[in-house]
């Protein structure tokens, strides 16, 4: 019923924005008296009239020289210049139905079911674009490209994008891939446009070899979301998962599944996909592009190997030796629990604890928090951890694991599980999971699951506590507000490290090592006068390094002390912690 109802609204709404707000009139039989002059002219005129007009005769008498010239300029019947007069309307974003086009007319489903061939010659001539998925109505959306023709009083003619590089025809492949994930288009037009685009780009290595490989059908659309996965996101070990992805039917998923495990799908005979090299149970539906695939299909991008064979260069990953080195300082008890931490961390040692707390039938991941105020050295703390323990780092981007479609996001935190498991096992020293400023993602549940965004939040916070039950390897989250932290998240952190206020003496160690050039009294007076935490501080210490490289003089403390009170945005100087 909320669908129907949302749907009722968005007809309203459209239907208003015609002019046109009531029963078209049979009996005031309006006939045109001005020819139009472009496309959108005629539209115009067609749209005002069609809203609830119930398909009449006196509509069409009423709208026929409009009709009669898009049919015309556009090379269509008539009826298929109506329905695209009304898509029009409607706009890209909306997906049509039948049903939708009924409501809109006014009229009985069946008049609308005659004109069934009109929307297909639509579609076929790339006005419309079909989008069928198994157990759901048809729906059509109209593409971008032929509004834009529309608007320049052009007809449509679909023109294969052809001459682009490597990069742009794989840009155009990542478009295709997402409208198809987010079904806006379906599995037939995917096909068909994909091809097309690659067909249209014979000049390339990529394309040549895709086609001198000669695939079925549903092997091709493998092909492709494997090397788009490659190209456009880093990823180079496919999951059936991701397979799944671009097919609507259980039989061909079951069979392709079926094939490739057994070895006679013809990607793993042609030497394409090979399965990922390692012997566990869990890595038998993970495979890779082959190295020779690599070369051959993807050498124009420089891909000549999979990035499993050489975990090192992950572009994936924060590498240990791509973090800088910086001093921090702690109270007392931070050192402590960090230091601790630290030694912890330390791949023999770390391989031993593991071991022993699995032999002792215990979890063996590490999973820790580090909470307090912002700018009091949690990220940096996780950044130096990795380095000196030699770890490679994963962080988390939350913003990009919640999508607005319904299950997507659930999906994207499952894969980010999944894949990280994949790199413990595949990294010579497991990497550190990270999830930065997480006080959006480990808040407490929801009680209230009405919304749908409540019960995304909830599905997704699940699945995280499931993960954390069975880590097998490092998780630190850091988070400014533990009031908010669902308890549930805080009995599976064993160490939870808090970063509080700092002393006076912390704060003037913090400044000296900032800016080097200030005497010990100077470095102690600042840290009295300003309750700055570290990063605070380290703006103060790039303001002043503007300053010496503008006047080419190194700053007084009088002058240090002035951007000290621009960096205060009130009065009341802040109560925070140290670090940056």
């Amino acid at each position: 019923m909320k669908n129907s109802f949302a749907s009722r609204q968005q007809m309203a709404a459209i239907k208003k924005s015609t002019g046109f707000n009531r029963p078209y009139d049979d009996t005031n039989d309006e006939h045109e008296t001005l020819a139009p002059t472009c496309l959108l002219d005629a539209i115009e005129v067609i749209v005002e009239r069609a809203a609830d007009c119930g398909l009449s005769c006196g509509f069409y008498k009423s709208v026929d020289a409009s009709l009669e010239y898009l049919s015309s300029r556009l090379e269509m019947t008539k009826n298929e210049a109506l329905l695209l007069s009304v898509a029009v309307n409607m706009g890209t974003d909306f997906r049509i139905t039948l049903a939708n086009i009924a409501e809109y007319f006014a009229c009985s489903r069946i008049k609308v079911l005659k004109l069934a061939k009109d929307i297909d010659s639509l579609v076929e001539r790339r006005y419309l674009r079909r989008v069928k998925m198994r157990d759901r109505e048809t729906t059509y959306t109209l593409h971008y490209e032929a509004v834009e023709s529309i608007q320049n009083d052009k007809p449509y003619i679909r023109q294969p994008q052809s001459r682009l590089n490597a990069e742009q025809l794989f840009e155009e492949i990542h478009k295709l891939i997402r409208a198809l994930k987010h079904r806006q288009i379906d599995f037939a037009t995917f096909a068909e446009e994909a091809e097309l685009l690659i067909a249209s780009n014979n000049h390339l290595q990529f394309s040549k070899t895709f086609k001198a490989l000669d695939l079925q059908d549903n092997n091709k659309l493998i092909l492709i979301k494997a090397c788009d996965m490659l190209v456009n996101q880093d990823d180079e070990l496919i999951m059936f998962d991701d397979i799944d992805e671009m097919f609507d039917s259980e039989s061909v998923i079951s069979r392709l599944h079926k094939d490739i495990l057994n070895g006679t799908n013809e990607l793993i005979k042609k030497e394409v996909l090979g399965q990922y090299p390692n012997d566990s149970f869990r890595s038998r539906d993970i495979f890779q592009l082959t190295e020779k695939a690599c070369t051959e299909l993807l050498g124009e991008f420089g891909i000549t190997k999979s990035f499993v064979e050489t975990p090192a260069k992950n572009k994936n990953l924060t590498q240990p030796s791509d973090i800088f080195t910086k001093s921090l300082y702690y109270n007392p008890s931070e050192e402590q629990q960090i230091s601790r931490l630290e030694s912890l961390l330390q791949p023999d040692a770390f391989t031993n604890i593991t071991q022993r707390l699995a032999d002792s039938g215990m979890r063996k991941g590490f999973a820790c928090l580090f909470y307090g105020a912002p700018g009091t050295g949690k990220t940096e703390t996780v950044l130096q951890l990795a380095r000196k323990t030699g770890r490679a780092l994963m962080q988390v981007n939350i913003s990009s694991i919640k999508d607005k479609y319904v299950g997507e996001s659930e999906k994207n935190i499952k894969n980010l599980f999944d894949r990280y498991r994949r790199l413990v096992e595949s990294e010579p020293i497991a990497p550190i999971l990270f999830f930065n400023e997480a006080d959006a993602i480990f808040n407490k549940r929801s009680e209230n699951t009405e919304r749908a965004v409540d019960k995304m939040e909830n599905a997704i916070q699940n699945i995280i506590l499931q993960e954390m039950e069975t880590l097998d390897g490092i998780l630190i989250a850091t988070t400014n507000l533990t009031s908010n932290l669902d308890s549930a998240f805080e009995r599976r952190f064993i160490y939870k490290v808090k970063f509080a206020t700092p002393s006076l003496e912390a704060k003037q160690a913090i400044w000296q090592s900032m800016i080097p050039s200030l005497s010990e009294e100077d470095a102690a007076t600042l840290a009295s006068a300003y309750n700055f935490s570290g990063g605070q501080i380290e703006n103060i210490a790039r303001k002043q390094t503007v300053e010496y490289i503008l006047t080419g003089e190194q700053p007084s403390v009088a002058t240090i002390r002035k951007l000290c009170d621009a960096e205060c945005l009130s009065n009341v100087s802040p109560r925070r912690a140290i670090g940056f």
